[in-house]
């Protein structure tokens, strides 16, 4: 299995977890709201949702 497939077999879960985080993290402070969308969107960090997605599934 390639780094792809594996990937695609956990791309919905991941997807939920990242809109969860945009939904739960708003505040009432727009420069919060910037640096968090900032850095949930950075490609960074994210082998180890992977793996707890991946693991969540066995």
């Amino acid at each position: 299995m390639t780094a792809n497939e594996t990937l695609n077999l956990v791309k919905d879960d991941i997807e939920k977890v990242e809109q969860f985080l945009i939904d739960d993290t708003k505040t009432s402070v727009p420069l919060i709201n910037e640096v968090i969308l900032h850095l949930l969107s950075s490609s960074g960090k994210r082998l180890h949702p992977v793996f707890l997605a991946l693991s969540a599934r066995m």
